[in-house]
């Protein structure tokens, strides 16, 4: 397959240079009304001269520059081409080139004397021992001359003695205001490229004017003189051919005021140029061509053709990643696999070489959009906590499309695409307006309805129930089955219970299925209203090909907790258990992994402070799964007291932590509590004390922690609990399998 980014070096000249030089010679074609019949043949020998000039210039420059790329790590065309077919290629393209004249264009002294000099400048600028390039200020000038000026001048020059159309060849001073146009065109261009590449050529040692002089300081002398001048060049040679055609030549200087001095600040003489280009660059390549194409339209239909060609190799549409570029990519590409493949008889893997890898990737998503496209939707998009959510993202079988956001705006994907197309002032408004009761989530919906449709979702899966209510109206909308999955708070909490009270007993209705990640959620969910028909349970998500078993020896009596500092997991408690054991444990460790929610972390820490504990007790933030790994590999024992909040009546649902601590083989001391007592068998595979009994919890740490047999043997038992419950280790199999039954 073709190296793109080889492509595209190959080929980034061609809009500036190639799309300036064919506009200039279809407005001379429109100049001189010359007939279809002669002006084809000139436009398919000039594609082919100028195109030949340009690769070879590229192919001699790479050619040169291949040790000095390779430091750089900088893509080189020729590097990968073998020494001995270079001499064969830059023949060929020197022979493509003069083609033309060999047997078409005429030529006379000056004609001639232009394409020596264009070969000469193309060899000197990058060849040794004369590489002109060394030199900033003269290879900038040199650069301008061969990549614009000389052949533009000779593109014009060979038009006129060639077509015999311009009876007035006597003239030359349009020739001097197209030198200056070129010639300052071709220095911003060339000074823009040395402030973009700048870094390149330090690595590669390149001189490199931008790194003389500060890029601001280019940017000013740009906007000060060069623009001018290119500005005041391209309309005196324009106003110089009025005499030939008043009317369309007059209209071409309006088009290229209008242009230039969209740029200008209203101080003259001063204008704003940035280095990504100029509008006037883009009339110069494109619109110049355009306009002189459709005005030889309407005098010959033939010319349609001319049009067409000039918008798909020069708009948007010729552009890298448009469809004409994609189609023709796609012809080359996959002609030279059917080749290979049924002539060649080459395997898949040769076939696509370095691309085998992602060929594989698009086979896979081509089999995941079969079995349906699920849409997820999440609040967050990749809390450290909620490592359930990233294993569906990365193991369903789906083709996945991720929503996150809450309540709005919602976002596409990893990136920062807006589902409902807010910017920030907007969302501003929104929240005001929506906290006033003044607006609903309609437009929003509207939006997201949008994205689905286009995706072709067949199933929303909603991570959390809270984020199952917001999209009631959407599903209801749609007709996209919604599944909800229940957590923890969602099914518990006070304050959430009533602010989606009504959005509940909607969810409850519309959706096929409810999952609950505890036995005691899906019990509650009944007791919300929830048919008991519709509810399932699937604990959550746990990546068991990173907690594998651990063979430990249980010397030190390091103690782990790992989860968010919230009031739900207790950290206090723990730490005031953890207190009484260091009373008979003088050498026990406590680590405690997790991030700050409702300001718990900062009590926790008074607490340790307070106790004199902050020799005994580290308190980490949160860390990767590959890091939390790591921590209880070097504990003992697992330790944490989840609680049911007095307030706010919060639980958890099946705390991942846990399984992934017993997964490891690390025995486990928590409570009583929700998922908890549904995976760990009290006194077999983990120990369990009743909600607050802190105590209790420290008198169970001290006994386990002292008895090294008692904790292999737990710690065994604990992670064969987790690997012979096939609702985890084939967890996204059983998920799938609810969720396929109802994929519209």
């Amino acid at each position: 397959m073709i190296d793109k980014s080889k492509l595209q070096r190959l080929t980034e000249w061609w809009r500036p240079k190639a799309g300036t030089i064919f506009s200039l010679l279809l407005f001379y074609l429109t100049l001189w009304d010359v007939p279809f019949s002669e002006g084809w043949r000139l436009l398919v020998f000039s594609f082919i001269t100028i195109t030949g000039f340009g690769i070879t210039g590229y192919f001699l420059n790479d050619w040169a520059d291949i040790p000095f790329d390779r430091k750089a790590s900088k893509t080189n065309l020729v590097d990968s081409i073998a020494i001995i077919w270079r001499p064969f290629i830059l023949l060929g393209l020197l022979g493509v080139t003069l083609m033309p004249w060999l047997c078409y264009f005429k030529t006379d002294s000056w004609s001639i004397g232009l394409i020596i000099t264009q070969f000469v400048l193309q060899i000197a600028y990058p060849i040794p021992p004369i590489r002109i390039k060394r030199f900033p200020i003269v290879a900038i000038i040199t650069d301008a001359l061969y990549a614009f000026v000389i052949p533009s001048i000779l593109a014009w020059h060979t038009f006129d003695i060639s077509s015999n159309f311009n009876y007035n060849q006597g003239q030359y001073s349009h020739y001097v205001f197209l030198f200056l146009w070129m010639f300052a065109l071709g220095v911003r261009h060339i000074l823009s490229h040395h402030v973009v590449d700048r870094f390149n050529d330090e690595k590669t040692e390149t001189p490199n004017l931008a790194n003389q002089i500060a890029p601001l300081s280019i940017k000013r002398f740009t906007e000060r003189f060069l623009f001018p001048v290119e500005l005041l060049g391209s309309v005196a040679f324009f106003v110089s051919l009025l005499r030939f055609s008043e009317h369309l030549v007059l209209g071409i200087v309006l088009v290229i005021l209008f242009f230039g001095f969209k740029h200008f600040r209203g101080i003259l003489p001063f204008f704003e140029v940035p280095f990504s280009g100029t509008s006037l660059d883009k009339f110069n390549a494109f619109y110049l061509g355009a306009i002189s194409s459709f005005s030889l339209l309407v005098f010959e239909k033939e010319y349609a053709a001319v049009l067409l060609c000039f918008i798909v190799l020069f708009s948007e549409l010729g552009r890298r990643g448009s469809i004409p570029f994609k189609v023709a990519s796609y012809m080359f590409n996959w002609s030279l696999y059917f080749f290979r493949k049924y002539v060649l008889r080459w395997s898949e893997e040769r076939n696509f070489g370095e691309y085998y890898p992602a060929r594989l990737l698009v086979l896979e998503e081509r089999k995941r959009k079969k079995r349906g496209v699920v849409a997820v939707f999440n609040q967050n998009e990749g809390k450290y906590t909620e490592t359930f959510v990233r294993g569906h993202l990365k193991n369903l079988p789906f083709h996945v499309v991720f929503f996150y956001g809450w309540p709005s705006p919602i976002f596409v994907g990893s990136s920062n695409e807006k589902a409902s197309g807010l910017g920030f002032k907007e969302q501003v408004i929104r929240v005001i307006r929506r906290k006033l009761s003044l607006e609903s989530y309609q437009q929003d919906d509207a939006l997201i309805i949008s994205k689905l449709g286009r995706n072709d979702v067949r199933l929303i899966l909603a991570e959390f129930g809270t984020m199952g209510a917001r999209l009631v109206q959407v599903s209801k909308a749609t007709g996209i089955p919604l599944v909800p999955i229940f957590y923890g708070y969602d099914a518990w909490q006070k304050e959430t219970l009533s602010e989606n009270k009504e959005a509940y007993v909607s969810l409850f209705e519309i959706a096929p299925l409810v999952i609950g990640v505890s036995n005691d959620i899906c019990e509650q969910l009944e007791r919300l209203g929830c048919p008991e028909n519709k509810i399932e349970y699937l604990p959550c998500f746990v990546d068991l090909s990173r907690f594998q078993y651990v063979q430990r020896e249980f010397v030190q009596p390091n103690f782990l907790t790992v989860g968010r500092f919230c009031n739900s997991k207790a950290p206090f408690l723990t730490i005031l258990a953890f207190n009484e054991v260091i009373k008979r444990v003088p050498l026990a460790k406590l680590t405690m992994v997790g991030g700050d929610e409702n300001g718990v972390l900062e009590t926790c820490k008074s607490l340790v402070k307070s106790l004199d504990l902050e020799g005994n007790i580290l308190i980490l933030d949160a860390l990767s799964p590959d890091e939390v790994h790591e921590q209880m590999v070097q504990a003992s024992i697992f330790v944490q007291h989840s609680i049911t909040t007095p307030v706010t009546g919060d639980k958890e649902g099946t705390p991942v932590a846990i399984m992934e601590a017993m997964a490891t083989g690390l025995p486990v001391i928590s409570t009583k509590h929700a998922g908890i007592a549904e995976i760990i068998e009290n006194g077999v595979s983990g120990i369990l004390v009743d909600e607050f009994a802190y105590k209790t919890m420290s008198e169970e740490m001290i006994r386990l922690v002292v008895n090294v047999e008692g904790m292999k043997n737990m710690g065994k038992k604990a992670s064969e609990a987790i690997y012979s419950n096939s609702y985890l280790t084939d967890n996204v199999d059983h998920l799938t399998q609810k969720l396929e039954r109802y994929i519209v």
